[in-house]
This record gives C-alpha cells, structure tokens and sequence, in this order.
C-alpha cells in the first residue's frame, strides 16, 4: 500500500488526518519508572492510509523554586513517516514498511529534503550538512549530506541559510555558479 499523500487538514501535533480517521495498528509497550513514563502507538489513517507513529512521554518534577511537583508532558505528537522529531530520530521508512508502507520518503521531492522551511531558510535538517568551505568568519557554504543542496551560510547577525538563486543583505547574491563550485547540482532551489 503506498502512504505518499496525507490528508491536508490543518496540522495539530504533527496529525493533519481527522483523529477520528485514525485505526491503532500497534501499541507499544507502556514503559514507567518513578520519574518517567513513555508509550508510542502506530496509527494508520482510513482515508488517506497514511501512517503515523504517536509518542506520549512525561517525566516527573520535584518541586524547585516556582515549579510545582507533579507529572510534566514533555512530548505528545505525531510524526508523518520520515518527519523528524526528536526521541528516538524518526518514523523511518524501515520501521513504516514493517506495517505495509510502500511509497517514497515524504521528505524528498525531486531529489531534495522537503521539511517544513525554517525561519533560518533550511529546507534540510542541520545534522545533514557538512562544511564544505569557509569564506570569511561569517561565511561558510554546507551541503546536505542527503540530498546534495548546497546552502551558503550567513551570520548576520543571527545564522541564515540561502539557497541558490537567493539575496542575502549582507553576502549578496548566492549564485547558481558559486554553487556549482561546491558540488550543487541542478538548474534551481
């Protein structure tokens, strides 16, 4: 069965199927100890048939100045297959064709990382990039390890990073020339 579009209600916690659409396939071990509780789920959506790993996980806090004692929620969320997050890395496609999942990663679109653009202009995930070059104590240019899209990276003064075709205020234009010198492939973004 091939999972390649999920259904495109609006996003809560990672879900963006109707939570009523959603069949528990497998239910993981309830995992607790005195200070943490941890338990995860594989839901398939009826609809789309899109396949979604749910993680609940609390830990227990001592009261400490303000903070008040009790159970504290520390993840609550759905991950898409391929969608990063944070416990254990992500709904890898290994772990998603163990439930019948056939269809390309959701994270790639023609060759490249499609996560969702953070407001620091990555459309890759931080830990895929290596440096390829220092230009200056504020320049560097990093490739994706993954999928070979090469960014130039701009302190200016927070971190910025700009894709092929794209203006920097301080750096200027990243050229699809300069790009090519350092590995980037392709006609655009």
């Amino acid at each position: 069965m091939e999972s390649n579009v999920y259904c495109t209600g609006p996003e809560s916690n990672g879900l963006t199927c109707d939570q009523a659409d959603l069949e528990l396939l497998e239910e993981g071990p309830y995992e607790e100890d005195s200070h943490f509780r941890y338990q995860k789920g594989i839901f398939r959506c009826r609809r789309c048939s899109g396949l979604y790993k749910h993680v609940h996980a609390e830990k227990y806090e001592y009261r400490f100045m303000d903070c008040d004692e009790g159970w504290w929620t520390t993840e609550d969320g759905y991950h898409k297959v391929s969608a990063p997050w944070t416990r254990d890395g992500k709904f890898d496609i290994e772990e998603a064709r163990r439930y019948g999942y056939d269809g390309p990663e959701e994270t790639l679109v023609n060759g490249r990382c499609a996560y969702s653009r953070l407001n620091t202009g990555l459309t890759c995930r931080f830990l895929d990039l290596a440096e390829v070059a220092r230009l200056d104590k504020k320049t560097w240019i990093r490739r994706c390890r993954r999928c070979g899209q090469v960014y130039k990276q701009v302190k200016e003064p927070a971190h910025h990073f700009y894709k092929p075709g794209e203006t920097s205020l301080t750096a200027g234009l990243f050229t699809l020339e300069e790009a090519r010198q350092y590995g980037f492939r392709g006609d655009g973004r």
